[in-house]
């Protein structure tokens, strides 16, 4: 009985290292707060994915899974007014892939640096 139960939980071990971990982007930028935004983008499985969150005493948190690495694009909406038709947008491109992501700034996403991830480093 106990040599079926090793045999079994052995069989079921490839099967756990196949299962990827997710990604997580954990953001600060300065002092914002609410009401500023993030916005992240990034394609998975041939989709766009857009995602939000709001920025909490300049903090922000995006987590997610991606079968491969990939191109991703963030974007920092400073406060609750409406976007003019041409005007400067706080932007950052970058490569997201499955790992712990940090970005870093005091003011503007387009100066942030960032960490932790294999591609980006």
């Amino acid at each position: 009985m106990i040599k079926k139960s090793i045999l079994a939980a052995a069989c079921c071990l490839p099967l756990s290292l196949l299962a990827q971990k997710g990604f997580t982007i954990r953001g600060t930028i300065g002092k914002l707060d609410a009401p500023a935004m993030a916005y992240l983008s990034y394609n998975s499985d041939g989709k766009k994915v857009v995602d939000s969150t709001v920025i909490r005493k300049g903090k922000f948190t995006f987590t997610g899974k991606l079968n491969s690495p990939g191109h991703a694009e963030m974007t920092i909406k400073h406060d609750d007014l409406p976007k003019p038709k041409y005007s400067y947008t706080d932007y950052l491109a970058f490569y997201i892939e499955n790992s712990n992501i940090s970005i870093t700034t005091k003011d503007s996403i387009f100066r942030a640096e960032v960490k932790g991830s294999q591609t980006n480093e």
